[in-house]
């Protein structure tokens, strides 16, 4: 099972100053890698947003990253972005016994890269986090 979370800064695109900080929002689901998952919450908010916007007219964009809601004249509404997943590879990495350093020189990858994957963000391409899982998944069975 995978976590998204998505931020909706509605209150900083209309110029008001957030005070309390970040809603998040969370929906849960099943993907064979962390690009894929945001992209299905991101198609999952996107109808969501459909189904019970509040707007009389308005029109949806959806960017790679990014979701915008917008009035006919093309003002922002809602905002939505900061899509991330709970980390795959920290979870395999914890189960097979790695620390970030260890796991950063044995599959040689920059310590500063498995660090932005651990955060949540998509690994790039989706087969090397596949690559990455399964030898983390062999690497457990032999722990």
């Amino acid at each position: 099972m995978v976590n998204f979370y998505w931020t909706d800064k509605e209150d900083v695109i209309t110029g008001e100053v957030a005070q309390e900080g970040f809603d998040y929002g969370s929906e849960e689901t099943e993907a064979e890698s962390s690009s894929l998952a945001i992209h299905q919450v991101m198609d999952y908010l996107v109808e969501q947003i459909y189904d019970n916007c509040q707007y009389e007219e308005y029109t949806v964009e959806q960017t790679e990253d990014e979701i915008y809601i917008k009035n006919l004249d093309g003002k922002i509404l809602e905002y939505y972005y900061g899509f991330f997943v709970d980390s795959l590879i920290e979870k395999a990495m914890d189960d097979a016994g790695l620390s970030v350093r260890e796991m950063a020189e044995q599959f040689e990858i920059p310590i500063n890269t498995l660090k932005i994957w651990i955060e949540g963000w998509p690994v790039s391409p989706d087969w090397a986090e596949g690559l990455i899982l399964e030898k983390l998944e062999s690497m457990k069975m032999e722990w």
